[in-house]
């Protein structure tokens, strides 16, 4: 379900591409300054999941893994609800917010869930972990975001 409904990098991706493309230049920027004014604009995305992932980690650890996983798809959710119903001509201390409770939900939801996985398996099967889940997250990465909803 992550795989395929969260999918923040394909975010990042998609929100840097709309920014270099249509609202920095609308804005006043050049197009040899887009890209990095993107990055910019995407940093509390970048900052939402540092800062969540090692404390919902720690907590996740003392408290258990599923109200944090649920908490940070619940939070990511509630972020591209909110991406959604922003204006055309919005601010950037909307679109900040917007971004800084995805990265928070995204950074609960990672690892805790990756733990989860860990601690379910046999020690046996721990070196293989990784290949496995690339292999299951590969094809919900795949598909784009429309084909979801139906």
């Amino acid at each position: 379900m992550s795989s395929a409904g969260s999918g923040s990098i394909r975010l990042s991706r998609a929100t840097a591409a709309c920014c270099s493309g249509i609202r920095l230049p609308r804005h006043g920027y050049g197009f040899s300054q887009t890209p990095l004014w993107a990055d910019i604009y995407l940093l509390p995305l970048t900052a939402g999941f540092l800062l969540a992932g090692p404390v919902s980690g720690f907590l996740s650890d003392h408290f258990g893994a599923r109200p944090f996983a649920t908490a940070g798809m619940v939070a990511a959710a509630v972020s591209f609800l909110l991406l959604d119903l922003l204006p055309v001509d919005f601010a950037y201390w909307q679109f900040a917010l917007v971004m800084l409770l995805n990265g928070i939900g995204m950074g609960l939801f990672t690892s805790p869930n990756r733990a989860g996985v860990m601690n379910s398996l046999r020690p046996a099967s721990v070196a293989p972990e990784p290949e496995w889940r690339k292999h299951s997250r590969t094809p919900a990465r795949c598909c784009p975001p429309g084909s979801s909803s139906r």
